[in-house]
């Protein structure tokens, strides 16, 4: 399916499923087309649910432009509000490479930080995009569910994607399976 629409600027699939069970199930094709292919690949849900006129776009690397010129793009076509979700799951218990990770004084430090970035960043995007009302929040939680959690009051959500090589992608695999709408993998 990707090298059929190797010259394509939007691949859409459907999602496998008949029933409440088989419709949280993506299938292999549209799960393979929305991390593989060359170009964004829409993965339409069978559910249709009510306009909210809101995109929503995952922000989990603050570099990747494509995703949200992407969702920009979207979201003025749609006369649409963007939000964008920047979360994060880091228990106490959980260790970086560079260590343990922050608590108190200096896990706030980094989320003021990450929340300033992110909003510096949307600032820059919305002087582009001027008709966009925008809004971001920073969610502490698994990614995954934070955006399936957006996925239900958004028409679209976009999701900024990396090559096959770059490690898993389990983010975006809940995401495309247990999405309430559309959703949109970029490539970056």
């Amino acid at each position: 399916m990707t090298e059929a629409g190797s010259g394509a600027l939007m691949l859409v699939t459907g999602s496998r499923g008949a029933g409440a069970f088989a419709a949280m199930i993506l299938g292999s094709v549209s799960r393979y087309a929305a991390t593989h292919a060359a170009c964004p690949v829409v993965v339409v849900r069978e559910e249709a649910g009510a306009v909210h006129r809101q995109v929503g776009v995952g922000i989990g690397d603050l570099e990747n432009q494509a995703s949200l010129t992407f969702a920009f793009e979207e979201a003025t076509l749609r006369k649409a509000s963007l939000i964008a979700i920047h979360s994060w799951h880091l228990p106490d218990s959980d260790v970086s490479r560079a260590g343990p990770v922050p608590s108190g004084p200096a896990g706030y430090v980094q989320e003021t930080e990450t929340a300033k970035r992110l909003g510096q960043l949307l600032g820059d995007w919305g002087a582009k995009y001027p008709d966009v009302p925008v809004s971001q929040e920073l969610v502490h939680g698994h990614p995954g569910r934070a955006l399936v959690g957006l996925s239900a009051r958004a028409d679209l959500v976009v999701l900024g994607r990396r090559s096959a090589h770059h490690g898993p992608a389990s983010v975006m695999h809940a995401v495309l399976s247990h999405a309430h709408g559309p959703v949109v993998t970029v490539p970056s």
